[in-house]
């Protein structure tokens, strides 16, 4: 495999993996049962694919975990991606609200990277207000353990209630490859369903690059 063909497929990997940390609201915060099934369905608009990743989380009051797993589609190719295990300490003290995770994305699928990527990083809830206004910050590292290069993404999101169900946020996620920033803007609109058994709820977000290209994003989440 050439180192071309590497990068790619670690970018793909990366890419696949990124909805499942972060970027949106509340994204510190434990759910409201320690057991929730989490599924993401992300659309390119230019390059005209889509990937679907479904997770499972696991939180308690000091700890977390997530297991995921993608499936991809595009004009090329079509098949599962690689498995992604992450977990760690997390807390809430006062309005603020953390996850913090290691692990690492191993080769299992059959569009991905041939050799497994270190992941690291935390997510961060600050609440205002009392709890109607919140910033989310996400740091993340990923590292390849062949020859492509590591890439760092921050993010950070401004949103608030709209309604008892209805939340709406603005932001900027920035990843940096290989000495090159790309940027994007980041909106998110969030739908909770507080009468449903289960509580569920939904989130939309749109990513639309300072440079170009759009990914548009669907999230059902699954409380037990």
């Amino acid at each position: 495999m050439t180192i071309i063909q590497t990068v790619r497929n670690a970018a793909i990997a990366a890419t696949m993996a990124l909805p499942v940390f972060g970027d949106g609201l509340t994204i510190g915060k434990k759910g409201p049962t320690n057991l929730q099934l989490q599924n993401v369905t992300t659309h390119n608009v230019e390059k005209k694919s889509t990937s679907t990743n479904t997770a499972i989380k696991y939180w308690d009051k000091n700890k977390w975990a997530i297991v995921s797993q993608p499936y991809v589609w595009n004009k090329n190719k079509e098949g599962t991606g690689d498995l992604t295990i992450l977990g760690g300490p997390r807390g809430d003290h006062g309005t603020l609200h953390y996850n913090s995770f290691a692990g690492m994305t191993v080769p299992t699928g059959k569009i991905g990277s041939d050799k497994p990527t270190v992941r690291a990083g935390v997510l961060a809830t600050k609440t205002f207000l009392d709890n109607k206004c919140e910033v989310d910050v996400a740091l993340q590292g990923n590292f390849p353990l062949d020859n492509a290069p590591n890439s760092y993404k921050t993010s950070i999101v401004v949103g608030g209630n709209l309604s008892k169900t209805w939340k709406a946020g603005v932001g900027y996620r920035n990843i940096h490859v290989n000495g090159e920033n790309k940027g994007t803007a980041i909106g998110v609109v969030r739908k909770l369903f507080p009468n449903v058994k289960g509580k569920p709820h939904a989130e939309f977000r749109v990513n639309q690059g300072i440079y170009g290209g759009s990914i548009a994003q669907m999230l059902l989440r699954w409380n037990f």
